[in-house]
């Protein structure tokens, strides 16, 4: 009875302590989850590809190169236009890893400048 219990005791420590271990942060309708600093997509509970946080793929409403001032509209600071327009208008912007990447997604997301996805 005492081994029953205790095995159950451990059960319940781990999966806590997975749970206080894991993060989620949502980009409009994309799901995002870490776990020991390393990123992941989500879709319908189903782990995705590793993503890299510091990096976003940008696209503006109306098909135009994202520029500087877009990202200032944005107060994206600390951040480069690593690319020229990639197919379809997208470009890749890499982020200051002392800033919140999220927070910027979050704020193209909701803008003319769309956050597509944060690179797989």
């Amino acid at each position: 009875m005492l081994k029953n219990i205790s095995f159950y005791l451990l059960l319940i420590l781990l999966f806590s302590n997975y749970l206080m271990c894991t993060e989620t942060k949502f980009v409009g309708q994309n799901e995002y989850r870490s776990s020991d600093s390393t990123w992941y997509r989500y879709k319908n509970d189903v782990k995705g590809n590793q993503v890299e946080p510091f990096r976003m793929i940008l696209r503006k409403s109306n098909g135009t190169k994202v520029t500087g001032s877009d990202l200032s509209a944005l107060s994206i600071t600390n951040a480069e236009i690593q690319s020229d327009t990639l197919i379809g208008a997208f470009n890749i912007v890499t982020i200051d890893t002392t800033e919140n990447p999220f927070i910027y997604a979050q704020r193209a997301d909701t803008s003319s400048v769309a956050c597509q996805s944060l690179p797989e």
